[in-house]
């Protein structure tokens, strides 16, 4: 009995609450050191009826139950009595996904189709993947101007339209997907701009939809020379489709200034186009060298393919992205919109 006490397992008293109490017996006395003080400890027994018994036996029921019951909580005493009761060994192995992670366009997020919107989604998704196209969404960089027959409600429709084409294309570059209501209410607004060349759910061009987009944005117009010295003015370089010859004929325009952004529109986009990776323009007798940076394919249901830095390609559908490590044939069908940038 001696050896069980220990001075910091009882409580220090000032008065011996025991004394004088009939139903307490004096079982043994100790005299303790510890810390340089000295303790005397008085040991008592006290005998109680069966119910206190049956009282304190339900009370460590209920501690061991609930004891038992927090350990069987855990996933590791749970797969321990698994194997007590089973007679089986189970062992968790944790391996590293066989699925490629996905990095660069790839992780970037997609847009929903709120339906029929396949084209402005296309279009928006080839626009984003060219750095200086960022540019026409921010007032510091680009600031827009109230054009001279534009009423002042046109001109803040045009401001709240941009502002919201920098949310959603903010949105997919950090990997989320913008959700079909915000897709339909981007397609409200620019319905009330321009009614005519956008609709609330018919299906649209993307070429159409670019120039509206130009518009709205007021991006820098390409400047071409012809027909001797004169000037002409396009928000995307317009190219009548003869088989093999698309390029060699994109390339016959002779450009007045080397815009950083080159859109080119197929005006007959129902054959077969090898995408030209690299292309050259005579800009007053220099050569100017752009880069394909993605294209709109689909003359129904509208895709974007967008050019990894890598060589590589990836494929927005809407929502769903796939990563390509080279174009099928028929991503070279329908091509109706180019998006070239300059070397």
């Amino acid at each position: 009995m001696t050896n069980r006490i220990h001075p910091f397992r009882v409580p220090l008293q000032q008065i011996d609450p025991c004394q004088g109490r009939p139903s307490y017996k004096l079982k043994e006395a100790q005299e303790v050191e510890h810390g340089g003080r000295k303790y005397r400890i008085l040991i008592y027994e006290n005998r109680h009826h069966l119910g206190w018994q049956f009282l304190k036996g339900a009370q460590a029921l209920l501690a061991t139950v609930f004891t038992l019951f927090i350990g069987l909580a855990f996933k590791g005493v749970q797969n321990l009595w698994s194997q007590a009761l089973s007679g089986k060994e189970i062992r968790l192995v944790k391996l590293a996904s066989l699925e490629a992670k996905k990095v660069g366009l790839a992780a970037t997020g997609g847009i929903e189709n709120s339906g029929a919107s396949c084209f402005i989604i296309a279009t928006l998704q080839c626009a984003r993947n060219i750095p200086i196209f960022w540019n026409l969404l921010h007032e510091e960089s680009h600031p827009l101007t109230q054009e001279r027959n534009e009423t002042a409600e046109k001109f803040q429709l045009r401001l709240q339209i941009r502002q919201k084409l920098f949310n959603i294309l903010s949105t997919t570059k950090t990997g989320k997907t913008v959700s079909a209501q915000e897709m339909d209410a981007f397609r409200r607004m620019l319905n009330q701009y321009s009614p005519d060349a956008i609709s609330l759910n018919s299906p649209g061009d993307p070429r159409e939809f670019w120039t509206v987009m130009s518009q709205i944005l007021q991006s820098p117009r390409i400047s071409t020379i012809e027909d001797g010295d004169s000037l002409a003015q396009h928000h995307s370089l317009p190219v009548a489709f003869r088989p093999g010859e698309f390029f060699k004929m994109l390339t016959k325009y002779k450009l007045d200034q080397p815009p950083l952004m080159l859109p080119a529109s197929c005006l007959l986009p129902w054959n077969s186009i090898e995408p030209a990776p690299e292309i050259q323009f005579d800009c007053r007798g220099t050569l100017i060298r752009y880069r394909l940076a993605a294209f709109v394919q689909g003359a129904g249901h509208a895709a974007a393919y967008l050019k990894e830095g890598t060589g590589g390609w990836v494929k927005f559908d809407d929502a769903t992205i796939t990563p390509l490590s080279h174009l099928p044939e028929d991503a070279k069908q329908n091509i109706g919109l180019f998006f070239y940038e300059k070397c």
